[in-house]
């Protein structure tokens, strides 16, 4: 893991404990302590070499456009693990900005005491999952308001008025806005059917309700055109692959030009059943041991997506996902079961010895044009798979050796 400055925080207090820790955070001495560390954390921390997944907006364990629940933060975390394991090397994450947590800060004491809380949780079980490594968590990236539209046609995007217009049409359509009161005062609360979380804030004076609907909607698009804007620049710059978790039920569409897939984001559409109830740390911590063999195993399955990707006209990576899991790994997997009365059993009964393409994400690709992917909110389509089946029939074996580590990680994790 990067030095995050929240562990490093928990570090120097001596806080190894969630119950020490709770304590701490609710002393003014604590929270001043923590912006403290937050202001001394203003180094931008380099990307690690190997190839790297950038968890983008929804999935960035930052909260932003997410449930902020702990349950969900810790549901992310393992999700993230399990979805890229078998392919990338860490992923990055942002966690709790320190600009953030001092802007929160300034604002509400008592809001920023809750968000370092749930950051320092969240931090919490990742150390004790013992995926420490894994993670990668990097400062957000600063981008400047007055020139984000730059900031989005230098990533790839399509410019920001079109993108703000695009989701500001949805939300008006689909969006529900509820003025409440409360202790505090007034406050709305925004709900989408595409979004994962409830938007609330203070309600301006003297602002009708039409005008407040029309400054809140505009305020949700802007902001989550920005946030996606800071992902896709970061996977760039990092030459990662970028990745959102988003709801398959999603009927906004917007066809990309010239997407060009990548052999991450197909990877990440490959997901084995057999893994998915196993505990994170494993997973890593068997990887770690079987290095080489991962190495091999990840060598062939690389080689596998580009064969396909060079005999596509019109790539899509779940589509990709599908072929390589039917063409390549159900075959040999089916091969290996006969070979292996072990791995039979092991594969068996929780498999029925074949693997499944992953639904829980949608990756965008990095090279070219990047659709807007945002979290439950798909505004890409992909583009039909030319028809190659000809190609396919020969291209069905596999060196069975080359997959020894997915026989190896059942057997060592399964039992």
């Amino acid at each position: 893991m990067s030095d995050y400055w929240v562990a490093e925080w928990l570090r120097e207090r001596g806080l190894t404990s969630w119950e020490a820790a709770r304590i701490r955070i609710a002393t003014d001495d604590g929270l001043d302590s923590a912006l403290a560390a937050a202001e001394d954390a203003q180094a931008l921390p380099d990307v690690p070499a190997g190839k790297n997944f950038v968890a983008g907006t929804g999935s960035d364990l930052t909260t932003r456009f997410a449930c902020n629940d702990i349950k969900c933060l810790k549901a992310t975390v393992d999700k993230l693990v399990r979805q890229t394991w078998l392919f990338f090397d860490h992923v990055i994450v942002v966690g709790l900005d320190p600009q953030d947590f001092l802007l929160s800060a300034s604002q509400d004491r008592e809001d920023a005491r809750e968000k370092l809380a749930t950051a320092v949780e969240v931090y919490l079980y990742i150390r004790d999952a013992d995926v420490t490594e894994f993670f990668h968590f990097r400062r957000d990236m600063r981008l400047c308001t007055e020139h984000l539209n730059q900031h989005a046609l230098e990533a790839g995007l399509s410019p920001v008025d079109e993108m703000v217009k695009l989701l500001r049409r949805e939300f008006k359509n689909g969006g529900k806005l509820k003025v409440i009161d409360t202790s505090s005062g007034r406050k709305w609360v925004f709900r989408h059917p595409a979004l994962s979380t409830v938007s609330i804030g203070k309600v301006p004076p003297e602002l009708s309700t039409a005008k407040l609907k029309n400054r809140v909607i505009e305020r949700q698009a802007r902001g989550l055109v920005a946030s996606y804007t800071r992902s896709v620049s970061l996977a760039r710059r990092s030459r990662a692959t970028l990745g959102q978790f988003a709801l398959e039920t999603s009927k906004v569409k917007l066809a990309s030009a010239a997407n060009r897939v990548e052999v991450g984001e197909v990877a990440l559409n490959v997901a084995v059943p057999l893994f998915h109830d196993a505990p994170i740390g494993q997973l890593l911590s068997f990887r770690a041991a079987e290095r080489e063999e991962f190495e091999i195993f990840r060598s062939a399955l690389s080689k596998a997506i580009k064969e396909r990707l060079a005999n596509v006209e019109e790539p899509d990576a779940v589509g990709l996902a599908k072929e390589i899991v039917e063409d390549v790994l159900n075959p040999a997997i089916a091969s290996l079961t006969l070979r292996s009365q072990k791995s039979a059993r092991i594969l068996g009964a929780r498999s029925a010895g074949s693997l499944a393409v992953g639904g829980l994400m949608t990756t965008v690709g990095l090279m070219q044009f990047t659709p807007l992917i945002l979290p439950g909110l798909v505004l890409a389509t992909g583009a039909a798979v030319a028809n190659y089946a000809e190609y396919l029939k020969d291209r069905r074996e596999v060196d069975l050796n080359e997959l020894h580590f997915l026989w190896r990680a059942g057997s060592t994790i399964h039992g």
